[in-house]
């Protein structure tokens, strides 16, 4: 008797952890208004959570030996005012601390750098629902996207991590809380 109840326990164990667990979510943005808009058509990716947390830690020691002398979004705003007002002798000072910037800039670090293959890929749907199965590993999810606001263009770029549990879905909404678009590198933790 011992030895069935044994046998149907590790049945049931193995069935449990070759069953996908589904994860659901919604991604909006909470307004200064207080107003809930949800973000349709944005790309969702799910890495697994070990992966992606090495990646940081490169990307990481990349950024502290190679962007230390960067500069800020600021100084190249101050340089672009400068080569309007004062011509173009500063025309390739401000090229060459942009070119400096974008290339320690946190898309270029952390997403066109990456290098790993992602678990699951889905776009949310026109109310900005997704949903997506995964095995039960811990993973990150990513997405990017960008909105109009009038004449200006508000750009979003979401991370969370999904700690899987002992059911069959999670629940991952992506808003203002995961939104990581304006985080310096180093303040990123996962």
């Amino acid at each position: 008797m011992k030895k069935l109840l044994l046998a149907v326990l590790c049945i049931a164990m193995a069935f449990y952890f070759f069953i996908p667990t589904k994860i659901t979510g919604d991604v909006y943005v909470l307004t200064n208004g207080k107003a809930t808009i949800a973000m349709p058509m944005v790309e969702i990716k799910a890495y697994d959570y070990d992966d992606f947390k090495q990646h940081l830690a490169d990307v990481k020691h990349y950024s502290a030996i190679n962007c230390s002398a960067v500069p800020t979004k600021n100084e190249i705003d101050k340089l672009a005012i400068k080569v309007l007002k004062q011509g173009p002798s500063y025309r390739e000072e401000y090229k060459k601390a942009k070119q400096s910037f974008d290339q320690c800039s946190l898309n270029i670090l952390l997403f066109d750098k990456l290098n790993l293959s992602a678990l699951a890929r889905t776009t949310t749907d026109k109310n900005g629902h997704f949903s997506m199965s995964l095995n039960r590993n811990n993973v990150v999810l990513i997405a990017q996207s960008e909105r109009k606001v009038l004449r200006n263009t508000e750009y979003y770029t979401w991370i969370k991590v999904v700690k899987m549990g002992v059911g069959f879905s999670e629940k991952a909404d992506l808003d203002n809380s995961t939104d990581k678009s304006d985080t310096l590198l180093h303040n990123i933790n996962i």
